[in-house]
Protein backbone atom coordinates (compact mmCIF):
# COMPACT_ATOMS: atom_id res chain seq x y z
CA UNK A 1 0.00 0.00 0.00
CA UNK A 2 2.60 2.59 0.91
CA UNK A 3 4.37 1.31 -2.51
CA UNK A 4 1.52 2.98 -4.41
CA UNK A 5 0.95 5.82 -2.30
CA UNK A 6 4.39 6.80 -2.74
CA UNK A 7 4.14 5.93 -6.73
CA UNK A 8 1.25 7.73 -7.09
CA UNK A 9 2.68 10.91 -5.20
CA UNK A 10 5.11 10.67 -7.74
CA UNK A 11 3.86 10.48 -10.76
CA UNK A 12 1.15 13.23 -9.76
CA UNK A 13 4.65 15.05 -9.40
CA UNK A 14 6.11 14.50 -12.20
CA UNK A 15 2.78 15.31 -14.31
CA UNK A 16 2.69 18.99 -12.44
CA UNK A 17 6.02 19.90 -13.30
CA UNK A 18 5.45 19.12 -17.20
CA UNK A 19 2.04 20.91 -16.99
CA UNK A 20 3.14 23.38 -14.75
CA UNK A 21 3.74 26.32 -17.96
CA UNK A 22 0.97 24.82 -19.84
CA UNK A 23 -2.24 25.21 -17.77
CA UNK A 24 -4.55 27.55 -19.33
CA UNK A 25 -7.86 28.84 -17.29
CA UNK A 26 -9.81 27.78 -20.88
CA UNK A 27 -9.02 24.55 -19.67
CA UNK A 28 -11.29 24.73 -16.39
CA UNK A 29 -14.35 25.85 -18.91
CA UNK A 30 -13.46 23.05 -20.87
CA UNK A 31 -13.56 20.53 -17.72
CA UNK A 32 -16.83 22.22 -16.63
CA UNK A 33 -17.71 20.87 -20.37
CA UNK A 34 -16.67 17.39 -19.66
CA UNK A 35 -18.11 17.13 -16.29
CA UNK A 36 -21.43 17.72 -18.22
CA UNK A 37 -21.64 15.77 -20.91
CA UNK A 38 -20.25 12.67 -18.80
CA UNK A 39 -23.44 13.25 -16.14
CA UNK A 40 -25.57 10.30 -17.84
CA UNK A 41 -22.05 7.63 -17.22
CA UNK A 42 -22.95 6.36 -13.56
CA UNK A 43 -22.28 2.85 -14.09
CA UNK A 44 -21.48 2.04 -17.54
CA UNK A 45 -18.34 3.25 -18.15
CA UNK A 46 -16.72 3.56 -14.64
CA UNK A 47 -13.78 2.40 -13.04
CA UNK A 48 -13.54 0.81 -9.97
CA UNK A 49 -11.37 1.69 -7.11
CA UNK A 50 -10.91 0.52 -3.45
CA UNK A 51 -14.34 -1.28 -3.46
CA UNK A 52 -16.26 1.77 -4.48
CA UNK A 53 -17.54 3.15 -8.30
CA UNK A 54 -15.82 6.23 -9.23
CA UNK A 55 -17.43 8.09 -12.55
CA UNK A 56 -16.17 10.04 -15.08
CA UNK A 57 -17.80 12.95 -13.91
CA UNK A 58 -16.02 12.24 -10.47
CA UNK A 59 -12.92 11.54 -12.16
CA UNK A 60 -13.44 15.32 -14.61
CA UNK A 61 -14.13 16.73 -11.13
CA UNK A 62 -11.08 15.75 -9.95
CA UNK A 63 -9.24 17.15 -12.86
CA UNK A 64 -10.90 20.38 -12.63
CA UNK A 65 -9.74 21.15 -9.21
CA UNK A 66 -6.40 20.07 -10.28
CA UNK A 67 -6.10 22.54 -13.04
CA UNK A 68 -7.56 25.11 -10.75
CA UNK A 69 -5.00 24.51 -8.00
CA UNK A 70 -2.45 24.77 -10.30
CA UNK A 71 -3.68 28.25 -11.48
CA UNK A 72 -3.98 29.76 -8.48
CA UNK A 73 -0.86 29.06 -6.99
CA UNK A 74 0.68 30.17 -10.49
CA UNK A 75 -1.25 33.29 -9.43
CA UNK A 76 -2.82 33.23 -12.55
CA UNK A 77 -4.67 37.01 -13.33
CA UNK A 78 -7.49 35.77 -15.24
CA UNK A 79 -8.45 32.95 -12.21
CA UNK A 80 -7.53 35.27 -9.27
CA UNK A 81 -10.24 37.30 -10.69
CA UNK A 82 -13.08 34.69 -10.12
CA UNK A 83 -16.07 35.55 -8.09
CA UNK A 84 -17.34 33.36 -5.42
CA UNK A 85 -21.05 33.70 -5.85
CA UNK A 86 -23.20 32.47 -2.87
CA UNK A 87 -23.60 29.29 -4.19
CA UNK A 88 -20.03 28.47 -1.95
CA UNK A 89 -21.06 29.37 1.01
CA UNK A 90 -24.07 27.43 1.12
CA UNK A 91 -22.16 24.12 -0.29
CA UNK A 92 -19.85 25.00 2.72
CA UNK A 93 -22.24 25.91 5.46
CA UNK A 94 -23.70 22.84 4.62
CA UNK A 95 -20.56 21.20 5.52
CA UNK A 96 -19.91 22.25 8.52
CA UNK A 97 -23.30 22.70 10.03
CA UNK A 98 -22.64 19.03 9.50
CA UNK A 99 -19.77 19.12 11.98
CA UNK A 100 -21.47 17.64 14.64
CA UNK A 101 -23.15 14.57 13.10
CA UNK A 102 -19.58 13.58 12.17
CA UNK A 103 -19.39 12.65 15.60
CA UNK A 104 -21.80 10.17 16.05
CA UNK A 105 -20.53 7.92 13.04
CA UNK A 106 -20.44 4.47 13.73
CA UNK A 107 -19.32 2.79 11.04
CA UNK A 108 -16.29 4.95 9.04
CA UNK A 109 -16.01 2.89 6.39
CA UNK A 110 -19.38 3.80 5.24
CA UNK A 111 -19.15 7.65 6.26
CA UNK A 112 -16.11 7.50 4.29
CA UNK A 113 -17.41 6.29 1.28
CA UNK A 114 -20.57 8.27 1.21
CA UNK A 115 -18.84 11.51 2.36
CA UNK A 116 -16.46 11.33 -0.87
CA UNK A 117 -19.77 11.44 -2.63
CA UNK A 118 -21.22 14.38 -1.30
CA UNK A 119 -17.84 16.31 -1.78
CA UNK A 120 -17.50 14.54 -5.14
CA UNK A 121 -21.31 16.06 -5.89
CA UNK A 122 -20.63 19.76 -4.09
CA UNK A 123 -17.83 19.85 -6.54
CA UNK A 124 -19.13 18.92 -9.52
CA UNK A 125 -21.76 21.60 -8.34
CA UNK A 126 -19.10 24.20 -7.82
CA UNK A 127 -17.04 23.87 -10.65
CA UNK A 128 -19.81 23.84 -13.13
CA UNK A 129 -21.94 27.01 -11.55
CA UNK A 130 -18.19 28.79 -12.12
CA UNK A 131 -17.18 27.80 -15.23
CA UNK A 132 -19.38 26.42 -17.40
CA UNK A 133 -20.23 28.43 -20.81
CA UNK A 134 -22.39 28.59 -23.86
CA UNK A 135 -25.20 26.62 -21.45
CA UNK A 136 -27.75 26.35 -24.65
CA UNK A 137 -25.22 24.53 -26.92
CA UNK A 138 -23.66 22.43 -23.79
CA UNK A 139 -27.40 21.28 -23.09
CA UNK A 140 -28.00 20.62 -26.94
CA UNK A 141 -25.15 18.35 -26.76
CA UNK A 142 -26.11 16.39 -23.29
CA UNK A 143 -29.45 15.59 -25.12
CA UNK A 144 -27.23 13.96 -27.86
CA UNK A 145 -25.07 12.27 -25.04
CA UNK A 146 -28.64 10.99 -23.39
CA UNK A 147 -29.48 10.21 -26.70
CA UNK A 148 -26.76 7.35 -27.33
CA UNK A 149 -27.63 6.51 -23.85
CA UNK A 150 -31.16 5.61 -24.93
CA UNK A 151 -30.11 3.70 -27.87
CA UNK A 152 -28.16 1.23 -25.40
CA UNK A 153 -30.90 0.98 -23.32
CA UNK A 154 -33.27 -0.08 -26.08
CA UNK A 155 -30.55 -2.43 -26.90
CA UNK A 156 -30.66 -3.64 -23.34
CA UNK A 157 -34.10 -4.16 -23.53
CA UNK A 158 -34.51 -5.75 -27.01
CA UNK A 159 -31.23 -8.17 -26.32
CA UNK A 160 -32.49 -9.22 -23.00
CA UNK A 161 -36.08 -10.09 -24.67
CA UNK A 162 -34.59 -12.43 -26.96
CA UNK A 163 -32.29 -14.07 -24.65
CA UNK A 164 -28.74 -12.61 -25.08
CA UNK A 165 -26.66 -13.28 -21.93
CA UNK A 166 -26.60 -10.33 -19.31
CA UNK A 167 -22.86 -10.29 -19.66
CA UNK A 168 -23.52 -8.83 -23.32
CA UNK A 169 -26.22 -7.03 -21.92
CA UNK A 170 -24.80 -4.79 -19.42
CA UNK A 171 -27.78 -5.26 -17.37
CA UNK A 172 -28.31 -5.90 -13.09
CA UNK A 173 -29.52 -9.13 -12.72
CA UNK A 174 -32.36 -7.98 -11.06
CA UNK A 175 -33.71 -5.60 -13.78
CA UNK A 176 -33.65 -8.52 -16.67
CA UNK A 177 -37.33 -10.68 -17.76
CA UNK A 178 -36.01 -13.49 -15.27
CA UNK A 179 -36.81 -11.17 -12.64
CA UNK A 180 -39.14 -8.98 -13.71
CA UNK A 181 -40.73 -10.34 -16.22
CA UNK A 182 -39.20 -7.99 -18.78
CA UNK A 183 -36.20 -6.12 -18.96
CA UNK A 184 -36.38 -2.69 -17.90
CA UNK A 185 -34.21 -0.03 -19.55
CA UNK A 186 -31.10 0.73 -17.01
CA UNK A 187 -28.95 2.46 -19.74
CA UNK A 188 -25.60 3.48 -18.40
CA UNK A 189 -27.21 3.80 -15.04
CA UNK A 190 -27.64 2.44 -11.22
CA UNK A 191 -30.67 1.52 -11.87
CA UNK A 192 -33.89 2.10 -14.00
CA UNK A 193 -35.66 5.11 -11.78
CA UNK A 194 -31.89 6.89 -11.70
CA UNK A 195 -31.92 6.91 -15.60
CA UNK A 196 -35.37 7.66 -15.59
CA UNK A 197 -34.64 10.77 -14.16
CA UNK A 198 -32.17 11.75 -16.63
CA UNK A 199 -34.79 11.36 -19.22
CA UNK A 200 -36.15 15.07 -17.38
CA UNK A 201 -33.86 17.06 -19.23
CA UNK A 202 -34.81 15.53 -22.64
CA UNK A 203 -38.31 15.97 -22.71
CA UNK A 204 -38.20 19.47 -21.12
CA UNK A 205 -35.89 20.18 -24.18
CA UNK A 206 -37.90 18.54 -27.13
CA UNK A 207 -41.44 20.03 -25.32
CA UNK A 208 -40.28 23.43 -24.59
CA UNK A 209 -39.07 23.57 -28.52
CA UNK A 210 -42.28 21.76 -29.86
CA UNK A 211 -44.46 24.80 -28.02
CA UNK A 212 -42.16 27.31 -29.41
CA UNK A 213 -41.51 26.17 -32.67
CA UNK A 214 -37.50 27.26 -31.99
CA UNK A 215 -34.54 25.42 -33.17
CA UNK A 216 -32.13 24.75 -30.53
CA UNK A 217 -28.66 25.85 -30.51
CA UNK A 218 -25.98 24.39 -33.06
CA UNK A 219 -23.70 21.78 -32.34
CA UNK A 220 -20.73 20.45 -33.48
CA UNK A 221 -19.48 17.34 -33.36
CA UNK A 222 -16.92 16.10 -35.84
CA UNK A 223 -18.33 13.46 -38.45
CA UNK A 224 -22.34 13.72 -36.63
CA UNK A 225 -23.17 17.47 -37.13
CA UNK A 226 -24.95 16.97 -39.63
CA UNK A 227 -27.30 13.56 -38.10
CA UNK A 228 -27.40 15.66 -34.51
CA UNK A 229 -28.82 18.67 -36.11
CA UNK A 230 -31.16 16.82 -38.10
CA UNK A 231 -32.26 14.86 -34.84
CA UNK A 232 -32.26 18.02 -32.57
CA UNK A 233 -34.75 20.13 -35.35
CA UNK A 234 -37.08 17.60 -34.88
CA UNK A 235 -38.60 18.30 -31.60
CA UNK A 236 -41.68 16.13 -31.33
CA UNK A 237 -39.06 13.30 -32.21
CA UNK A 238 -36.31 13.94 -29.02
CA UNK A 239 -40.00 14.75 -27.28
CA UNK A 240 -41.41 11.07 -28.54
CA UNK A 241 -37.99 8.89 -28.29
CA UNK A 242 -36.79 10.12 -24.67
CA UNK A 243 -41.00 9.50 -23.86
CA UNK A 244 -40.60 6.07 -24.95
CA UNK A 245 -37.31 5.57 -23.18
CA UNK A 246 -39.03 6.94 -19.76
CA UNK A 247 -41.41 4.35 -20.49
CA UNK A 248 -39.30 1.47 -20.72
CA UNK A 249 -37.68 2.12 -17.38
CA UNK A 250 -41.10 1.06 -16.04
CA UNK A 251 -40.37 3.83 -12.88
CA UNK A 252 -43.66 4.83 -11.49
CA UNK A 253 -42.71 7.90 -9.82
CA UNK A 254 -40.79 9.53 -12.93
CA UNK A 255 -44.00 8.77 -14.74
CA UNK A 256 -45.99 10.23 -13.15
CA UNK A 257 -43.77 13.32 -12.50
CA UNK A 258 -43.00 13.63 -16.12
CA UNK A 259 -46.96 13.47 -17.14
CA UNK A 260 -47.28 16.27 -14.16
CA UNK A 261 -45.10 18.68 -15.66
CA UNK A 262 -46.08 17.58 -19.02
CA UNK A 263 -49.26 19.31 -17.94
CA UNK A 264 -47.58 22.04 -16.39
CA UNK A 265 -45.98 23.29 -19.22
CA UNK A 266 -48.86 23.08 -21.30
CA UNK A 267 -51.17 24.86 -19.07
CA UNK A 268 -48.38 27.63 -18.97
CA UNK A 269 -48.37 27.30 -23.58
CA UNK A 270 -52.35 28.19 -22.81
CA UNK A 271 -52.04 31.66 -21.51
CA UNK A 272 -50.73 32.22 -25.73
CA UNK A 273 -52.16 29.63 -27.54
CA UNK A 274 -55.21 28.10 -28.23
CA UNK A 275 -56.18 24.41 -27.11
CA UNK A 276 -56.67 23.65 -30.69
CA UNK A 277 -53.04 25.17 -32.02
CA UNK A 278 -51.16 22.90 -28.91
CA UNK A 279 -52.91 19.74 -30.15
CA UNK A 280 -51.96 20.28 -34.38
CA UNK A 281 -48.42 20.62 -32.66
CA UNK A 282 -48.21 17.01 -30.64
CA UNK A 283 -51.24 14.85 -32.51
CA UNK A 284 -48.03 12.69 -35.03
CA UNK A 285 -46.79 12.04 -31.59
CA UNK A 286 -50.18 11.16 -29.84
CA UNK A 287 -51.57 9.32 -33.02
CA UNK A 288 -48.19 7.48 -33.45
CA UNK A 289 -47.96 6.42 -29.60
CA UNK A 290 -51.63 4.96 -29.80
CA UNK A 291 -51.17 2.90 -33.14
CA UNK A 292 -47.80 1.33 -32.22
CA UNK A 293 -49.30 0.04 -28.19
CA UNK A 294 -52.04 -0.65 -30.37
CA UNK A 295 -50.74 -2.95 -32.49
CA UNK A 296 -48.33 -4.68 -30.15
CA UNK A 297 -51.30 -5.46 -27.55
CA UNK A 298 -52.90 -6.99 -31.00
CA UNK A 299 -50.20 -9.13 -32.31
CA UNK A 300 -47.72 -9.79 -29.30
CA UNK A 301 -49.70 -11.94 -26.52
CA UNK A 302 -46.68 -12.05 -24.19
CA UNK A 303 -47.04 -7.65 -24.26
CA UNK A 304 -50.89 -8.38 -23.05
CA UNK A 305 -49.53 -10.68 -20.67
CA UNK A 306 -46.66 -8.25 -19.03
CA UNK A 307 -49.26 -5.21 -19.37
CA UNK A 308 -51.89 -6.85 -17.13
CA UNK A 309 -48.83 -7.41 -14.93
CA UNK A 310 -47.97 -4.04 -14.68
CA UNK A 311 -51.17 -2.61 -14.35
CA UNK A 312 -51.49 -4.98 -11.63
CA UNK A 313 -48.27 -3.89 -9.86
CA UNK A 314 -49.14 -0.48 -10.58
CA UNK A 315 -52.86 -0.78 -9.02
CA UNK A 316 -50.56 -1.88 -5.75
CA UNK A 317 -48.36 0.58 -5.63
CA UNK A 318 -51.20 3.25 -5.42
CA UNK A 319 -53.22 1.38 -2.61
CA UNK A 320 -49.01 0.81 -1.02
CA UNK A 321 -49.54 -2.80 -1.19
CA UNK A 322 -47.07 -3.84 -3.57
CA UNK A 323 -43.30 -5.38 -2.28
CA UNK A 324 -41.78 -2.37 -3.36
CA UNK A 325 -43.99 0.10 -2.07
CA UNK A 326 -44.09 -1.82 1.36
CA UNK A 327 -40.29 -2.08 1.78
CA UNK A 328 -40.08 1.57 0.68
CA UNK A 329 -42.95 2.60 3.51
CA UNK A 330 -40.94 0.43 5.95
CA UNK A 331 -37.73 2.00 5.16
CA UNK A 332 -39.53 5.75 5.70
CA UNK A 333 -41.27 5.06 8.66
CA UNK A 334 -37.90 3.87 10.19
CA UNK A 335 -35.96 6.63 9.31
CA UNK A 336 -38.62 9.28 10.91
CA UNK A 337 -38.86 6.98 13.78
CA UNK A 338 -35.09 7.63 14.08
CA UNK A 339 -35.75 11.32 13.21
CA UNK A 340 -37.52 11.70 16.15
CA UNK A 341 -35.28 10.84 18.40
CA UNK A 342 -32.04 12.53 17.08
CA UNK A 343 -34.08 15.86 15.43
CA UNK A 344 -31.06 18.26 16.04
CA UNK A 345 -27.64 17.43 15.31
CA UNK A 346 -27.88 13.97 13.02
CA UNK A 347 -26.05 10.90 13.20
CA UNK A 348 -23.74 11.04 10.21
CA UNK A 349 -23.31 10.65 6.63
CA UNK A 350 -24.36 7.27 5.59
CA UNK A 351 -24.70 5.85 8.96
CA UNK A 352 -29.20 5.62 8.47
CA UNK A 353 -27.89 2.10 6.62
CA UNK A 354 -25.96 0.63 9.34
CA UNK A 355 -28.69 1.87 12.59
CA UNK A 356 -31.18 0.85 10.32
CA UNK A 357 -30.38 -2.21 9.65
CA UNK A 358 -29.69 -3.63 13.34
CA UNK A 359 -33.03 -2.40 14.33
CA UNK A 360 -34.86 -4.20 11.38
CA UNK A 361 -33.35 -7.16 12.06
CA UNK A 362 -34.18 -6.75 15.88
CA UNK A 363 -37.81 -6.97 14.14
CA UNK A 364 -37.37 -9.83 12.44
CA UNK A 365 -36.55 -8.84 8.69
CA UNK A 366 -34.20 -10.46 7.30
CA UNK A 367 -31.02 -8.87 6.04
CA UNK A 368 -27.19 -9.72 5.19
CA UNK A 369 -24.47 -8.08 7.29
CA UNK A 370 -23.26 -6.16 4.11
CA UNK A 371 -26.40 -4.69 3.25
CA UNK A 372 -26.83 -1.12 3.50
CA UNK A 373 -30.41 1.04 3.47
CA UNK A 374 -31.30 3.90 2.31
CA UNK A 375 -34.68 5.91 3.35
CA UNK A 376 -36.08 6.03 0.26
CA UNK A 377 -36.56 10.33 0.86
CA UNK A 378 -33.71 12.04 0.26
CA UNK A 379 -35.20 14.85 2.46
CA UNK A 380 -35.91 13.14 5.45
CA UNK A 381 -32.22 11.66 4.87
CA UNK A 382 -30.36 14.62 4.65
CA UNK A 383 -32.20 16.13 8.53
CA UNK A 384 -31.09 12.57 10.07
CA UNK A 385 -27.92 12.18 9.27
CA UNK A 386 -26.49 16.07 8.83
CA UNK A 387 -28.48 17.74 11.46
CA UNK A 388 -31.56 19.74 10.89
CA UNK A 389 -29.34 22.99 9.99
CA UNK A 390 -27.75 21.55 7.28
CA UNK A 391 -31.05 20.15 6.15
CA UNK A 392 -31.92 23.66 5.83
CA UNK A 393 -29.24 24.99 4.12
CA UNK A 394 -30.26 22.02 1.37
CA UNK A 395 -33.85 22.66 1.48
CA UNK A 396 -32.97 26.53 1.59
CA UNK A 397 -30.48 25.95 -1.63
CA UNK A 398 -32.62 23.72 -3.70
CA UNK A 399 -36.00 26.06 -2.82
CA UNK A 400 -34.02 29.39 -4.00
CA UNK A 401 -32.55 28.13 -7.13
CA UNK A 402 -36.03 26.58 -7.87
CA UNK A 403 -38.28 29.58 -7.02
CA UNK A 404 -35.76 31.56 -9.35
CA UNK A 405 -36.03 29.66 -11.80
CA UNK A 406 -39.84 29.15 -11.98
CA UNK A 407 -40.33 32.93 -11.78
CA UNK A 408 -38.77 33.25 -15.50
CA UNK A 409 -41.13 30.20 -16.53
CA UNK A 410 -43.78 31.66 -15.10
CA UNK A 411 -43.17 35.20 -17.59
CA UNK A 412 -42.18 32.82 -20.49
CA UNK A 413 -44.64 33.32 -23.48
CA UNK A 414 -43.22 30.92 -25.84
CA UNK A 415 -42.45 33.61 -28.37
CA UNK A 416 -38.90 33.38 -28.04
CA UNK A 417 -35.79 30.57 -27.86
CA UNK A 418 -36.71 28.93 -24.66
CA UNK A 419 -33.51 29.90 -22.27
CA UNK A 420 -31.63 26.94 -20.60
CA UNK A 421 -33.18 27.95 -17.33
CA UNK A 422 -36.60 27.16 -17.59
CA UNK A 423 -35.60 23.55 -19.22
CA UNK A 424 -33.30 23.20 -16.44
CA UNK A 425 -35.94 24.50 -14.07
CA UNK A 426 -38.73 22.46 -14.72
CA UNK A 427 -35.98 18.92 -15.29
CA UNK A 428 -34.86 19.49 -11.16
CA UNK A 429 -38.70 20.63 -10.61
CA UNK A 430 -39.12 16.93 -11.67
CA UNK A 431 -36.05 15.33 -10.08
CA UNK A 432 -36.84 17.41 -6.84
CA UNK A 433 -39.90 15.41 -7.07
CA UNK A 434 -38.46 12.31 -7.47
CA UNK A 435 -36.01 12.59 -4.23
CA UNK A 436 -38.82 11.98 -2.52
CA UNK A 437 -38.77 8.41 -3.70
CA UNK A 438 -35.51 7.72 -3.60
CA UNK A 439 -31.62 8.97 -1.50
CA UNK A 440 -28.93 9.49 -0.74
CA UNK A 441 -28.28 12.88 -1.07
CA UNK A 442 -25.20 12.48 -3.60
CA UNK A 443 -26.66 12.37 -7.15
CA UNK A 444 -24.00 13.61 -9.38
CA UNK A 445 -26.24 14.39 -12.47
CA UNK A 446 -28.94 16.53 -10.30
CA UNK A 447 -25.93 18.60 -8.92
CA UNK A 448 -24.33 19.24 -11.80
CA UNK A 449 -27.84 20.10 -13.46
CA UNK A 450 -27.96 22.78 -9.97
CA UNK A 451 -24.46 23.97 -10.91
CA UNK A 452 -25.63 24.54 -14.50
CA UNK A 453 -28.62 26.37 -13.25
CA UNK A 454 -26.97 28.49 -10.97
CA UNK A 455 -24.79 29.30 -13.62
CA UNK A 456 -27.55 30.49 -16.26
CA UNK A 457 -29.72 32.80 -13.24
CA UNK A 458 -26.51 34.28 -12.35
CA UNK A 459 -24.44 35.55 -14.89
CA UNK A 460 -23.26 38.97 -13.62
CA UNK A 461 -25.21 38.93 -10.26
CA UNK A 462 -25.65 37.01 -7.29
CA UNK A 463 -29.32 35.49 -6.84
CA UNK A 464 -29.31 35.16 -3.22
Amino acid sequence: MFFVLLTGVLGLAILTVLLWARVRYSWLGTTARVIVLTLPFERIPSLSVGGSTLRFSQLATLVGFYFLAILLVRQDSETLRIRLGNLTWFLLGFLVLGIPSYFAVIDYARFYVTFAGVLFAFGACWFVAHFAKNISTLLSELVLVLFGCGLFAIYQVGADLVGVPLSLTFLSVEYSKEVFGIARAQGTALEPLYFAGMMFLPLMYGLFHILAEAKPSPVVLPFFEKPARWFLNRPLLVFGFFAGILFLTYSKAALALAGLGVGVVLLQALRRFSLKKIWARFWPFTATGIGLVWAVFLYVERARSVGGELWTNLVDTLLGTSPSSTERLLYLQTGLDFLRKTPLLGIGSGQFGVVARAYLQARGLGLSRTQYLIVNNVYVEVWLEFGLFSALVFYALLGFLLWRGLRRFWAYRFDRVPGPELILTLTLCLYAGQWLTFSPIFIMPIFILLGLLYRTLTVQEDIF
